[in-house]
């Protein structure tokens, strides 16, 4: 009988690198519109995120679909693969060594991410990962799921292989986090809510 592969599950934002990237690619990406005379529609992308983050009059996922539809298309692959470039120096070096490991002890390694896969998928190759699960932006906002909780494990839960690494900040990914009995979960500078939730869950883990 052949053995399963072991796989090792990476979040991105907070885990891998060190903020919020959507927060970083809405900026970028503004910044390239207005550069190229389209003002209006870099003034959207600002306006959107701000009727969320300080308004409430948005919901994040209705923000996060619209302004992703508006810069997929207008930006290209290479801004994609520049924008990656600006992630780099925010890459959280003990993350990083983690993932090093578990290539070189032959893990299946994944970016499991609700973050676009318009900037994930070339971050993914980047770093060496051999799968990147992320969220797609469907043309419709009704088709639209985002990559995380229940609907993120469910990608992993596909693959051929069996769970054994979860490195995560936040308790959005409890049902990783649940799902790795067996394996070792680590959390990455997690708060206090995160620390709480995941202790009540009766989640074993270690910090990194």
């Amino acid at each position: 009988m052949v053995e399963r592969r072991k796989i090792a599950v990476f979040d991105l934002d907070g885990t891998l690198y060190a903020g919020p990237s959507l927060r970083h690619f809405f900026l970028f990406g503004a910044k390239r519109l207005a550069s190229r005379g389209r003002v209006v529609e870099a003034a959207q992308i600002l306006l959107r995120f701000a009727a969320w983050k300080f308004a409430g009059i948005m919901s994040h996922a209705s923000m996060k679909h619209a302004n992703c539809r508006l810069l997929e298309k207008r930006l290209t692959r290479a801004d994609a693969e520049q924008f990656v470039d600006s992630m780099d120096a925010r890459i959280n070096p003990q993350v990083n060594t983690l993932l090093d490991f578990c290539r070189a002890e032959g893990y299946m390694t994944v970016l499991a991410t609700a973050s676009p896969a318009f900037y994930c998928e070339p971050l993914a190759k980047r770093y060496g990962f051999d799968l990147c699960t992320s969220t797609s932006t469907s043309p419709r906002r009704s088709d639209y799921v985002e990559n995380r909780g229940r609907a993120k494990l469910d990608g992993i839960m596909e693959l051929p292989g069996q769970l054994d690494i979860v490195v995560t900040d936040h308790h959005d990914d409890l049902p990783l986090l649940l799902a790795n009995g067996g394996g070792t979960n680590y959390l990455v500078n997690p708060s206090a809510e995160t620390q709480r939730r995941v202790h009540e869950a009766g989640v074993n883990y270690e910090k990194l």
